[in-house]
């Protein structure tokens, strides 16, 4: 390269790809926004994975087509556009997939049966494999519970992540998730095997504060042992 071509060349450059990053930021949004998140609909495990992986792969279908459309302006080649659409709905499927895998696939839970939950925008979760029965636990958006099949409880640990949302929502996700951790961490005990019980159990902690969320809306909630309290004690 002569050295009085690299300037003009470098500041082409420069503009080319400024202009692929920003436009490609805002289409990406823009789609976002318009196909949203997948929440779920009624019906099986089976059904609510096939259609996950359906809107992912259509979201990350546009996303990619989006993308490859900027490029192919900018390199004037149209195959920019077909390779962004593969990869982008490779990469959604692959996503899903991976979600479904480890969290395991979406539902709608049945307000007649688990009462009205308090919307965040949140996905509930069925669990997968790697998910005790009966327990939960609140994944950004996603709150994945394995039910047991008994109402009272099912309904009790639904709210419960449910008021953890709310705490999210109020706190934010890094506040929520380091002090999550941190109480964990500072209540956790091995004496007279009480293990986590006492960060249900002291006021002022998040699980406490979920707890009280859950008796506030249905009257009743358990402990960690499993026990069922129609009175809230502390």
């Amino acid at each position: 390269m002569m050295g009085g071509d690299f300037m003009p060349n470098f500041v082409e450059s420069a503009v080319k790809n400024g202009f692929s990053s920003i436009s490609s930021n805002v289409l990406t949004s823009f789609t976002n926004n318009w196909i949203g998140d997948y929440s779920g609909v009624i019906g099986s495990g089976f059904k609510n994975s096939m259609f996950e992986i359906g809107h992912s792969v259509i979201k990350g279908g546009s996303q990619g087509l989006a993308g490859g459309a900027i490029l192919g302006i900018i390199n004037e080649d149209v195959n920019y556009l077909w390779k962004g659409a593969s990869l982008g709905a490779t990469v959604g499927a692959g996503m899903a997939t991976l979600r479904i895998t480890l969290m395991g696939p979406t539902f709608i839970p049945n307000p007649e049966i688990y009462c009205e939950l308090e919307d965040f925008g949140q996905t509930y979760r069925r669990g997968s494999i790697f998910t005790p029965k009966g327990a939960g636990i609140t994944l950004g958006r996603n709150v994945v519970t394995k039910l047991t099949g008994d109402t009272d409880y099912d309904r009790y640990i639904l709210h419960h992540e449910t008021g953890h949302l709310s705490q999210i929502n109020r706190l934010g996700s890094f506040k929520f998730y380091s002090r999550t951790a941190s109480e964990y961490a500072k209540h956790y005990t091995k004496a007279f095997g009480l293990g986590i019980r006492p960060v249900y159990q002291t006021p002022g902690t998040l699980e406490f504060e979920a707890n009280k969320y859950a008796f506030d809306k249905l009257g009743y909630y358990y402990n960690i042992f499993g026990e069922l309290f129609y009175k809230w004690v502390f």
